[in-house]
């Protein structure tokens, strides 16, 4: 018998008794009005609490589903609903931390650059311009930071409760993917579509975010050629292929090509023959689907100038690339300020003629986003937090036995390989849904060797 779960209970009744009591006296004060809202605050308070873990896999898993919302009588917006739950949830965190009376921390070779990195991040509040803006801009991050990173730590405690985040992100993606695909087919396909409006307001961010799951999925299909579930994994994956193709992001394109070449590398003694085989014919097909649709000059402008540096998308690039770098000349230490990219990009113009000078947007690289707004200290701690990340996912998959970690590791380094190499050419942020699913994957290796660490179930064939 749980001694504590009924002295929980214990407590718990008698406390919901006396709360209902006060509310409805309090009822006759401030009216039925107050007492719905006051009902409803302790409602939203006893599920927060009973489901956390719940929540914040939900809040990770339904990503693509949050948007943005203007707050009325303001020229603010809120994320919903990823900024409500972000604080709400590390409340949560603290009080059972508070509860138990002491502090539990999962040891990491990785918290030692993350923190790093957030002094880095907080460092250039020292050279910034504009510190308000640039406060908000690391509170936006670290807020990031704490959902993925943290959070994690606290919510995601057993093998069980990685699976269904891993299930709930698949069912989310092939949903806003089968979305996104109504959108561009119902609107007319073309080239800089808006897909899955109002979720997302970037074609890149959109294709970014599925070449990250189309990672992670394709890791757990190379780990088991044998499951009787591949064939659905290949046929997902095909189904992703297709989509991603159709965004015409040379990014997203690009950072796949990346992916398959890291994958056989990392996985030259596992690929299996015939699962390789039905990936090349999968994407055979959709070749001949994607030409069937009459999209191929679509393909071909997109090709036909990736290397014309005065094409219109191109020379804007160049314009952005060099107004970072004459950023950093001028603050080569701290940068000019975190998130402060866009508003000094006007003192900066490389090219007057570029078609997007009066638009407020980022760099279209993230290292020389990086390298402008916080300096050799904010880029080197990002890069020496990559290069750790790597080798401490590299060090446990070779040490685990476990298929299943062995794909969450080999999908994590994946994933965020896509973004990498993604983030040279395009702006994917800031985003709720670039932002935490980076973190996340990041928060992955301590997540993974710490349940490394506990009972194994045993292993048959196809499991998991």
């Amino acid at each position: 018998m749980n001694t504590k779960l009924l002295q929980s209970k214990a407590v718990l009744l008698p406390a919901m008794v006396a709360l209902a009591v006060v509310f409805g006296l309090a009822g006759t004060v401030v009216g039925w009005k107050g007492f719905v809202a006051a009902s409803a605050g302790l409602a939203g308070a006893f599920v927060l609490v009973r489901y956390a873990s719940a929540l914040w896999i939900l809040l990770v898993a339904l990503l693509a589903f949050s948007v943005e919302i203007r707050i009325p009588g303001t020229g603010a917006e809120v994320v919903v609903p990823t900024e409500g739950l972000i604080p709400a949830l590390a409340v949560v965190a603290l009080a059972k931390v508070f509860l138990r009376g002491k502090f539990r921390w999962t040891a990491s070779r990785l918290n030692a650059p993350v923190a790093l990195f957030v002094l880095a991040m907080a460092a250039t509040l020292l050279a910034s311009g504009d510190r308000g803006v640039t406060l908000k801009a690391v509170v936006r991050d670290f807020s990031y930071l704490v959902a993925g990173f943290f959070l994690i730590r606290s919510f995601l405690t057993t093998r069980a409760r990685l699976r269904a985040l891993l299930l709930a992100r698949l069912v989310v993606t092939v949903t806003i993917v089968a979305y996104g695909l109504y959108t561009q087919f119902t609107e007319g396909i073309r080239i800089y579509q808006l897909i899955a409006r109002p979720f997302f307001r970037e074609y890149s961010v959109y294709a970014a975010l599925l070449a990250m799951d189309f990672a992670v999925l394709s890791a757990f299909v190379l780990e088991y050629p044998r499951s009787g579930l591949r064939w659905i994994g290949i046929g997902v994956l095909g189904f992703w292929g297709f989509a991603l193709a159709m965004t015409f992001s040379r990014g997203a394109w690009l950072s796949v090509f990346a992916l398959v070449a890291f994958y056989a590398c990392l996985e030259r003694r596992q690929i299996d023959l015939k699962v390789f085989i039905a990936v090349i014919m999968v994407l055979v097909l959709g070749v001949g689907i994607v030409g069937s649709l009459q999209v191929s000059e679509l393909f071909s402008q997109r090709m036909e100038h990736l290397t014309d540096i005065r094409f219109l998308t191109n020379y804007d690039r160049i314009d952005r690339w060099m107004a970072a770098l004459s950023m950093f000349s001028e603050h080569p230490l701290l940068g000019v300020g975190w998130g402060r990219y866009a508003d000094e990009y006007y003192r900066y113009i490389f090219y007057i003629d570029a078609y997007s000078t009066d638009i407020r947007m980022g760099a279209h690289n993230l290292y020389l986003e990086m390298l402008a707004e916080s300096g050799l200290v904010g880029l080197g701690s990002f890069l020496i937090l990559l290069a750790l990340f790597a080798t401490e996912a590299q060090r446990l998959r070779r040490r685990t036995t476990d298929r299943f970690y062995r794909a969450v590791l080999t999908g994590a380094m994946g994933a965020l390989l896509t973004y990498l190499v993604h983030a040279f050419v395009n702006n994917l942020g800031p985003s709720d849904k670039i932002g935490i699913t980076f973190w996340v994957l990041i928060g992955l290796a301590p997540v993974v060797g710490r349940l490394m660490e506990q009972p194994q179930p045993p292993q048959t064939r196809g499991s998991d």
